[in-house]
């Protein structure tokens, strides 16, 4: 029950303006994937899937949450062609959860149909970004290139006492997924 309930925790790496190394320990960022709404697959029966994946993983309510958005598919893309491109509007179920380990676990129910809210549903859950990598989700969500530069809000962290710093970095901070901000600076950072 311990390893469903631990809230993830991203890691970023990187130098501040003295040139000391720092790992900011990130928290609030909740994995996530996409699933369809269909007619096999409508709002109710994602609702009813994510109040039994709820109840069987033994989550809090903000520990699996579920919000539904429209979102654009392109078909027929072609790089000198543009108008040969169809963008469609699709109505997703975007689940969201407490770490990557509970994404995996709901993704096999709603993949293997093992759930009571999908008896007698007989194909499986178009289920998108599930397998997208955790680190790549969070700087995707949050505009931050990679190998770029953030700034974290100056009193939105918590300097964690070296005794217990899980890096051996200079400066260890702890700080909420919103007190991070992509700053736009072509330089690529120091590693």
């Amino acid at each position: 029950v311990q390893r469903l309930q631990q809230a993830t925790e991203v890691c970023v790496f990187g130098v501040n303006a003295l040139g000391h190394s720092v790992v900011a320990r990130v928290t609030g960022f909740k994995p996530h994937f996409f699933v369809e709404v269909t007619s096999n697959f409508t709002p109710e029966v994602l609702t009813q899937c994510a109040s039994e994946l709820r109840s069987r993983l033994h989550l809090r309510a903000h520990d699996l949450t579920l919000e539904f958005q429209d979102r654009k598919r392109m078909y027929g893309w072609v790089p000198a062609a543009h108008d040969a491109t169809v963008v469609r509007s699709f109505t997703f179920g975007r689940f969201a959860f407490i770490n990557s380990y509970v994404l995996r676990l709901a993704a096999q129910y709603l993949t293997n149909r093992t759930l009571a809210c999908l008896h007698g549903v007989t194909v499986a859950a178009d289920i998108s970004e599930n397998t997208v990598a955790l680190s790549e989700k969070f700087l995707a969500a949050h505009q931050i290139k990679a190998s770029g530069w953030v700034t974290v809000d100056a009193n939105n962290f918590t300097t964690i006492a070296a005794t217990h710093r899980a890096t051996f970095s200079d400066v260890e901070v702890r700080c909420s997924v919103g007190a991070l901000r992509p700053v736009s600076d072509e330089r690529i950072a120091p590693i």
